[in-house]
């Protein structure tokens, strides 16, 4: 039996594609993931659907690699990162004057197709709709996400409005 002993795989320019660290972790720091919180703005997209409003701001971005997440507030598929990702968002009505929803968009250039459509009734406060999948996407793919504009606008604050998306392969 043999053991090939590696610390880092390198590609030819000299980048590190994968590091393994002390205690046998493989790490991918190449590979596309962000990570934001807090809605800080938002706009009507109603080529997907008439009372679609996406997230095109927000106010804390906790990781971002890879350039998967656009300025526009929206995730895009960079080139040569084609393949299943992991796609998550959740939102939270801090009132219970009015539904609290979370809808997702994927647009792949010409189409769009809603991948969730989720309410929480009003009776209550504090509902968080959203959830995670796992979705296969093509290079240059756009993801967004939002909220039904017929009903109240989800909380803003960094703890009641996330979404993040990362490279599965």
């Amino acid at each position: 039996m043999s053991t090939i002993q590696v610390q880092n795989i390198s590609h030819t320019n000299g980048t590190s594609a994968m590091t393994i660290d002390s205690n046998g972790l493989v790490k991918h720091p190449q590979r596309p993931i962000f990570s934001v919180r807090g809605m800080a703005s938002s706009t009507s997209l109603t080529a997907a659907n008439s009372e679609f409003d996406y997230i095109t701001g927000w106010t804390t971005t906790d990781v971002d690699v890879g350039n998967l997440l656009n300025a526009g507030g929206y995730a895009q598929v960079p080139t040569g990162f084609g393949g299943v990702y992991q796609l998550t968002w959740v939102t939270n009505q801090a009132t219970a004057n009015d539904y609290n929803t979370a809808f997702m968009f994927h647009y792949d250039g010409s189409t769009y197709t809603r991948l969730m459509r989720h309410f929480a009734l009003n009776d209550y406060n504090s509902y968080s709709t959203g959830t995670t999948l796992f979705y296969p996407l093509d290079e240059g793919d756009i993801i967004y996400v939002g909220y039904d504009d017929r009903y109240g606008v989800p909380s803003s604050s960094d703890d009641r409005c996330n979404f993040s998306m990362m490279f599965v392969g």
